[in-house]
């Protein structure tokens, strides 16, 4: 090993062992107990150096930004320096030794993007486990993404425990924009505030409905099945977006296609809450096809024990509202999955028939 290598080496290792003197001594002057929160593995987890010591990018290109989040003095902001002839992919990454197999862990960050509504651009956060030579093992896991134009906004993931084999854990900070996406090449992403920690902790999911009139485009809304929503601009019931699910033939079956957001206990401003919305149908005489909007009851574990649907839409529908209630509420549930769906029977002559979504709103 050369000199400069231990010498970083030495570093570190005297980094962490004054880290582990301040956490017992913090432990001393505050007591134990069970409840006792685990420390921060991240070195300059907020940049609060004024640099990137600790972080390496792995892509694109990360710079140091002020203020930082809640009037902090730094910041890490990134932006999309290419989308032409692929998709736009920047990284950078924290690797901490001492997570191994079975250990849980929980990663939180602040994120902000000032992109257009528009544009594709979306940051989030993500946990990888690698083995002893550094090739990754199963799947990462992400948190939410963001994109548009949104404030600060805290993003979490947990995984209950390491993969075998672990020997290592990599948290990255992302940004992605889709390929000739030239809307994402203004704008920028920041991270702030980063934490890291081996243990369980519930994850804070919004609590109400975001984006709820398109406004920011589709971001916070997920694609489920079928075909990718659109944004339109020319079909809108108020503003200057909507949102636009497109009915696919597939031979043998039946299309279904969801846009969704999930919901973790919203705070409900009725005793009788409803997840409302307006839709607008553009079908070919004849078709079958339906539109309308759908919830299902989530459990601890985000498995569903329940579903309840709204009246359905179809044919040419000027808009329409449509509403379902979320009470009465299966036992167990503890998140809400709300999406605005489309379905056509197999072979139903639906061709390019579009239903349109705007005003979405948990009452």
């Amino acid at each position: 090993m050369s000199t400069a290598s231990k010498t970083e080496g030495e570093h570190k290792m005297q980094h962490r062992n004054w880290r582990t003197v301040l956490a017992l001594s913090l432990l001393v002057v505050f007591g134990s107990g069970a409840a006792t929160a685990e420390a921060n593995l991240l070195e300059n987890p907020g940049f609060d150096l004024g640099n990137l010591e600790s972080w390496t990018e792995l892509f694109g290109n990360t710079d140091i930004a002020t203020p930082g989040q809640g009037g902090t003095s730094w910041s890490a902001t990134m932006l999309v320096q290419t989308v032409t002839g692929q998709d736009y992919w920047s990284q950078l990454i924290q690797e901490e030794e001492s997570v191994n197999a079975g250990d849980p862990v929980y990663a939180s960050a602040y994120l902000k993007t000032t992109f257009a509504p528009i544009a594709t651009a979306k940051a989030g956060i993500m946990i990888q486990f690698l083995d002893v030579n550094g090739n990754i093992i199963g799947a990462a896991i992400n948190s939410a993404q963001i994109g548009g134009t949104t404030d600060w906004r805290y993003v979490d993931l947990v995984s209950t425990a390491a993969p075998a084999n672990t020997d290592k854990v990599r948290l990255s900070v992302f940004l992605w924009a889709a390929q000739d996406d030239q809307a994402s090449l203004t704008g920028q992403m920041y991270v702030d505030t980063l934490d890291l920690v081996k243990e369980v902790r519930p994850l804070k999911g919004p609590k109400i409905l975001l984006n709820k009139g398109f406004e920011n485009g589709l971001h916070d809304w997920i694609d489920l099945y079928g075909f990718p929503a659109s944004l339109s601009t020319d079909i809108v019931r108020t503003g200057t977006y909507a949102a636009a699910k497109q009915v696919g033939v597939v031979p043998g079956q039946d299309y279904w296609s969801q846009l969704h957001q999930t919901i973790t206990a919203p705070l409900f401003v009725s005793a009788n809450p409803k997840f409302t919305g307006y839709i607008k149908t553009v079908f070919v005489a004849g078709s079958q096809a339906s539109a309308g909007l759908l919830v299902e009851f989530l459990d601890v574990n985000g498995i569903k024990i329940g579903e309840r649907a709204s009246a359905g839409v179809s044919g040419q529908t000027d808009w329409v509202s449509r509403s379902v209630d979320l009470k009465p509420t299966p036992t167990g549930t503890k998140a809400y999955r709300l999406s605005i769906t489309v379905w056509a029977p197999a072979g139903d002559p639906s061709g390019d028939g579009t239903a349109y979504y705007d005003d979405m709103a948990l009452k």
